[in-house]
């Protein structure tokens, strides 16, 4: 299975918004076709409605797969009406669609599975590096607290 991505953050300018299935390794060996079809609709569906066109950096983009929803919208009236009205509804149908494929998942062999838990613990190692909330959580609770957010709770890992 890959990482069920679902950021909703309200930031002091903006509000930052991330859906996605994030895949740990390879999106051919991670993803049955079926599910990247149902995720690509929805993302469309959503986009064909409200076009955005926002880049991610090179550096996390590795992390997404191509049905990626992302962006950072003002905080203003029109973007609480989307995120309330429209965005709510593409979470739930992304959450919804996430449980359908966990439920119906069957277990992998070994060497799979041994190639997912490696590339979860490289996401989890590079969030725990890179985080760009780190800045932020630095300023509003200091770095003790933020270290032990980031490195014993957030992205812990084996």
């Amino acid at each position: 299975m890959p990482f069920l991505g679902l950021d909703f953050v309200s930031l002091p300018g903006y509000h930052l918004l991330v859906l996605d299935f994030q895949p740990s390794i390879e999106l051919e060996r991670q993803f049955k076709k079926e599910w990247l079809d149902k995720l690509l609709k929805i993302k469309n569906n959503f986009y064909h409605q409200f076009p955005f066109n926002q880049e991610m950096s090179q550096e996390f983009s590795k992390f997404f797969s191509p049905a990626l929803i992302w962006m950072k919208l003002p905080k203003q009236t029109e973007s609480d009406y989307l995120i309330s009205n429209q965005l709510f509804d593409v979470f739930k149908e992304y959450f919804n669609l996430y449980f359908d494929v966990l439920y119906k998942t069957k277990k992998v062999d070994e060497d799979l599975k041994s190639e997912i838990v490696k590339g979860q613990n490289f996401y989890l190692r590079f969030r725990k590096d890179k985080d760009p909330a780190r800045p932020m959580l630095n300023t509003l609770f200091g770095s003790d607290f933020t270290e032990t957010l980031l490195n014993d709770i957030l992205f812990k890992f084996e």
